[in-house]
């Protein structure tokens, strides 16, 4: 814009306005992309040069413009990863008495299996009992009980308390949120090539593509598995 002032013309500056291809997509809706092309003088040097879409993007991302497809491929190993953690805190909270348990019976016996064959329906299951040990990581402080307590007892008293988690685990499990992780997988695979092609202007980007699987309950179950229990006499 120009101005006169005492019959003296001044030009103000232009300001190099930057504008992004593909605008960031809502939940569940791909990517739109602008059939405009930046026409500042600023925009329009960059494309001077080999290579200047890739540039471009570089320094659109350089001033905090997230592009659709890079939120969109982002966003399903986010969501897998919160849901993880959840999964790994809600299960150090329900292994609280089952590890307790399991600390009294180790104590009472001296860490000596063998002591609770004779309550085992199947002594081949005794092979259970370091498995279990592993999994429930018992805590190293000293846990009390009553000398008047049997080996029995104390052994039904924690297989009581692990299959209490099993249940627990297996409902908490079923709906912990995998329907939310399969919906940005399935928007990932349907939307994330085009608004990735549109970014670069270029189909070929795209070569290799691979879809994310969808994923079941069974996935979380193998990763933090119920506790497997001998059968008692």
């Amino acid at each position: 814009m120009k101005t006169r002032h005492n019959n003296v013309m001044h030009t103000e500056p232009r300001v190099a306005r930057v504008s992004t291809f593909c605008e960031s997509p809502r939940p569940g809706e791909p990517g739109r992309c602008s059939a405009k092309l930046p026409i500042d003088e600023f925009c329009l040097n960059m494309f001077d040069y080999e290579g200047s879409r890739s540039e471009f993007l570089k320094v659109l991302a350089e001033l905090g413009e997230e592009l659709a497809f890079i939120g969109r491929g982002n966003a399903p190993q986010i969501a897998l990863d919160a849901l993880l953690q959840n999964c790994a805190v809600y299960r150090e909270e329900q292994l609280k008495w089952p590890r307790r348990h399991f600390a009294t019976l180790q104590q009472r016996i001296l860490c000596d299996w063998s002591r609770i064959k004779p309550y085992l329906v199947s002594q081949e299951e005794i092979g259970l009992f370091p498995v279990l040990q592993s999994q429930i990581a018992p805590s190293e402080r000293t846990q009390t009980f009553s000398f008047l307590t049997t080996n029995r007892r104390v052994l039904r008293q924690f297989c009581e308390s692990a299959e209490r988690f099993n249940r627990v685990w297996s409902a908490f499990v079923t709906g912990a949120g995998l329907d939310h992780v399969n919906e940005l997988r399935e928007n990932y695979n349907r939307y994330y090539p085009m608004e990735k092609a549109c970014a670069f202007g270029n189909d070929s980007v795209n070569e290799g593509f691979e879809p994310l699987p969808l994923l079941e309950s069974s996935m979380l179950l193998e990763r933090f598995p119920l506790l497997k229990l001998p059968e008692l006499c």
